[in-house]
């Protein structure tokens, strides 16, 4: 049975069926050490939460363990390429998450101040 013509299934399976011909490409990129590149091609109507764990597993890295942005905005797994008005070859932007600053006190208990 051909599945041309027909609609067919995102990468999430609670998505609306998207159509064939409203796919975009785009560029995740690996902010880093080695800046790795890796290219997607995905349905504007899809959730981006499947494309962003799949890069995730090709980098050996925990998803909940990295932050993606896009524009410099931050990226939530339920936005897709239609609500941030992605068009094809735009980029998002992968990094390790991190918590924290510094309070300008050392642990010692001695104060910078």
């Amino acid at each position: 049975m051909s599945v041309l013509g027909q609609k067919r299934k995102c990468m999430d399976q609670e998505e609306e069926n998207c159509d064939d011909d409203q796919r975009v490409s785009i560029k995740v990129v690996s902010q880093g050490t080695a800046n790795k590149e890796t290219y997607f091609k995905i349905n504007k109507k899809c959730r981006l939460f499947k494309l962003l764990q799949t890069f995730c597993n090709h980098q050996n890295v925990d998803y909940r363990d990295m932050q993606f942005l896009f524009n410099g905005k931050r990226i939530s797994p339920k936005h897709t390429p239609h609500s941030l008005k992605m068009k094809d070859d735009d980029q998002i932007d992968a990094m390790m998450h991190t918590d924290g600053g510094g309070s300008g006190c050392d642990r010692g208990g001695n104060n910078a101040f």
